[in-house]
């Protein structure tokens, strides 16, 4: 089966994690974006976050890779490989972003934003449990 490639960075401070929204949804998503063409995963990060967030990837680890039929925005398969990121720079949402939120758990938990189904259901349960947030 053929996937639609995206990366997310997952960078998290002081018990909050980092999520963007674009200029044409109300949905908030991991910051990162698909692979150009000959694009490792972490090339494709760095580019997203900077061309995202003014963002500097400081370092990163691959968190878990996470599978879905159907990519949001997009009418195939999604292929959402996550890394753990450490990002520094001065947030400063790029030309396809409306905002970035630093979502904490009363926000997750009371569904203030609304979350991309993978991000809401999958990656930030798994952050819990593995315990790099504590909701």
């Amino acid at each position: 089966m053929e996937y639609l490639t995206r990366v997310g960075g997952l960078a998290i401070r002081e018990n909050k994690v980092l999520a963007v929204r674009n200029k044409t949804s109300p949905i908030y998503l991991i910051p990162g974006g698909i692979l150009e063409k000959r694009e490792t995963n972490k090339q494709a990060l760095i580019r997203e976050l900077d061309e995202e967030l003014n963002a500097k990837l400081v370092s990163s680890k691959i968190f878990k890779t996470y599978y879905s039929s159907k990519a949001l925005f997009h009418d195939t398969p999604l292929k959402l490989v996550t890394f753990l990121a450490e990002i520094d720079g001065k947030l400063r949402p790029g030309h396809e972003i409306l905002e970035y939120v630093w979502l904490t758990a009363t926000d997750y938990k009371s569904n203030r934003y609304e979350l991309a189904p993978i991000f809401g259901q999958q990656v930030i349960p798994d952050l819990c449990k593995e315990g790099y947030l504590k909701f």
